[in-house]
């Protein structure tokens, strides 16, 4: 199938394309081309002439660090305006004048700079094979030929940095991972805690040091196709690390793609350099040992969790924490949407489209920038009606909050993100082993898991996706623009899911209540209801302390 023409016609049927800028009475605008020749033949002139424009702007970025412009965007120069319209007629040879007015960097009539010029010229133009380009001073036929050499060198070698180098001025690999820092602090902000970066940019902060540690130090001059290909391999082969004897397969990929993101980076930097002509990044296939293969097999592609270990997890949890988990079955949420929760996302009422009483969240997922709803159960919103009795005096608009009254979307001071959830989510397990119960351990992120696969069992992969709020639930971007997301289905959907649970929803008639909550990790939960049940029955508090094997002062605490 062919490319798409992005030409246009006139009134008198000619093809037309606009494209790139120049100045016209002090202000920009755009010059128009008419590629001639029958539909094919145009459609390979119009893409000669977007080439074209891309050396243009390549040529224009590069002469504006050396200060030699003074147009705040890339124009048609006279030379390179005179190449557009020798494509347009498909003329086979084009004359380039470099003392023309308005040339970039015009030599005059020095041959040395004349040299240089050329050469430079025929490096950034020298990929358009539609034409041949020839000086039009006779005297520059030496020049011409020893700048052909040296363009003829520069493809030998891959690079354009070997054609021009100017040494230290290009600076070290160590000195692009500072400047890199130097960006992602200034780039990525905090939008809550003002003068501190973002999670995302602490990570990658933490990134970079980790890659300048591996890596030594080189010239950006010294960074060919081979050598940046090497370092991509280093991680695809996991090294060792300070702390690991290897490296995760996740982490050695994020570290490869920050790598190559930092590089793409440094072209449009203060850095006399770019990634060699035609270079093509190698596809990052990151190894797996016999071991992690061996694990794998025969194991399910998702890790969810069964019907009795969701049954564990309600019981051993804390009433915070089983507010947590109704949120992740019933919302499909993540740690990151419990922390950004607001109340004004809640809603409460008849729904404003689909003439349905009840309680709603409405929101947007950090993550993804997809707007999503959710129709809660009678159990969450319990919950959430709960834990707002039991929530400290918070300036916050956020719903969920640390123990000293901050928001849990806030970092800590080191910049890490706040492990309330985390903590809390291991305290199950905890309580759990005091009492010799196992429960599979999946992170806890791993309930939206497990409440996707549910409902893909129910109403397929759309709905679920819509309930996981994906960017394109059928496969095709435009269909937002043109239809809305049925969400009463999800609704319907996520009812019939309650119903596969209702055995764990159902272990305590007041799930909130802290008489059916654990709340110690140093005792079992048997041991805490077995002294409920001995002092229940008249013992004193001595007398149960004896039979149950703990202090008298743990008795009064759980009999008051």
């Amino acid at each position: 199938m062919g490319r798409k023409p992005t030409f246009g016609t006139t009134s008198e049927g000619k093809r037309k394309r606009d494209l790139g800028w120049k100045e016209n009475n002090g202000r920009f605008v755009q010059h128009r081309f008419y590629p001639s020749g029958d539909r094919s033949t145009a459609l390979l002139r119009e893409h000669s002439l977007q080439m074209l424009w891309d050396c243009v702007e390549g040529r224009w970025t590069r002469a504006k660090m050396d200060g030699l412009v003074s147009s705040s965007r890339p124009i048609w120069t006279p030379n390179s305006l005179a190449m557009g319209l020798a494509i347009c007629k498909g003329e086979p040879t084009i004359t380039i004048h470099p003392q023309l007015e308005g040339e970039l960097g015009c030599p005059g009539d020095d041959s040395e700079a004349l040299l240089l010029w050329w050469a430079t010229w025929c490096q950034d133009f020298g990929g358009l094979k539609c034409f041949r380009m020839t000086l039009a001073q006779q005297q520059a036929k030496e020049a011409e030929a020893e700048a052909e050499r040296k363009v003829k060198e520069a493809e030998a070698a891959e690079s354009y940095f070997q054609t021009f180098k100017v040494g230290s001025q290009s600076g070290t690999l160590g000195q692009v991972f500072d400047a890199y820092s130097a960006w992602v602090t200034k780039t990525y902000r905090s939008t809550e805690e003002a003068g501190k970066p973002s999670v995302r940019g602490n990570n990658l902060l933490r990134q970079v040091a980790t890659l300048k540690s591996h890596h030594a130090e080189v010239l950006l001059g010294e960074l060919d196709g081979n050598k940046i290909t090497e370092l991509c391999q280093y991680w695809c082969n996991r090294p060792s690390g300070k702390k690991v004897a290897r490296y995760s397969k996740n982490m050695s990929y994020s570290l490869a793609r920050t790598l190559k993101r930092i590089l793409f980076w440094t072209e449009g930097q203060n850095f006399r350099w770019r990634l060699p002509k035609g270079y093509r990044f190698p596809v990052l296939k990151v190894i797996k040992t016999d071991t992690e293969r061996a694990q794998l097999a025969g194991k399910r592609h998702v890790d969810t969790f069964t019907l009795e270990d969701l049954c564990n997890l309600w019981k051993y949890a804390d009433p915070v924490t089983r507010v947590f988990i109704l949120l992740g079955l019933n919302c499909g949420f993540g740690p990151m949407e419990i922390r950004t929760l607001q109340e004004a996302e809640r809603f409460t009422g008849i729904h404003p489209h689909y003439s349905k009483d009840g309680n709603f969240i409405f929101k947007i997922r950090k993550k993804s920038g997809v707007y999503g709803e959710w129709r809660l159960w009678p159990e969450t919103v319990a919950g959430l009606e709960w834990y707002k009795t039991v929530r400290h005096a918070s300036d916050t608009d956020y719903l969920f909050i640390k123990r000293n009254g901050k928001a849990m979307v806030s970092t800590t001071s080191g910049g890490n993100p706040c492990d309330d959830t985390r903590w809390r989510w291991d305290g199950i397990y905890q309580r759990a082993e005091k009492d010799g119960v196992t429960i599979k351990y999946l992170p806890f992120k791993f309930l939206r898991k497990t409440a996707s696969t549910l409902l893909r069992k129910i109403c397929g992969g759309e709905l679920t996706k819509i309930f996981l709020c994906h960017g394109s639930p059928v496969g095709d971007n435009l269909m937002d623009v043109y239809a809305d997301r049925p969400f009463s289905k999800t609704f319907r959907a996520t009812r019939l899911m309650r119903k596969k649970l209702l055995p764990m929803l159902r272990m305590f008639d007041q799930p909130f209540d802290k008489d059916s909550s654990p709340v110690s990790k140093r005792i079992a939960v048997s041991k805490v209801a077995e002294i409920k049940k001995l002092r229940a029955e008249g013992n004193s508090y001595q007398k149960v302390a004896d039979l149950v094997g703990v202090g008298v002062s743990t008795v009064k605490r759980y009999c008051k």
